[in-house]
């Protein structure tokens, strides 16, 4: 079985977060799939709440962002 490094795996996707954030925006697409990325590693890692939070975050701005009606609204 693949070792799971799910702490590095957090660091990296952080850091293309913060980076996306800074440049392209929070409302950008991009940015918010970064979040959900990140919501998932955490969601692997047994810490729910926090996964909860920022997908929460993400869902919020898609739907305000792109419409309830987006591709990326809808698969969520």
């Amino acid at each position: 079985m693949a070792e799971r490094r799910y702490a590095e795996a957090e660091k990296v996707q952080r850091d293309a977060l913060n980076v996306e954030e800074r440049v392209e925006g929070p409302d950008n697409p991009d940015t918010l799939d970064s979040s959900n990325r990140l919501a998932r590693i955490l969601s692997l890692e047994g810490r729910y709440a926090e996964a909860e939070k920022l997908q929460r975050r993400a869902l919020d701005l898609e739907r305000r962002v792109l419409g309830t009606e987006h591709a990326y609204t809808l698969r969520r």
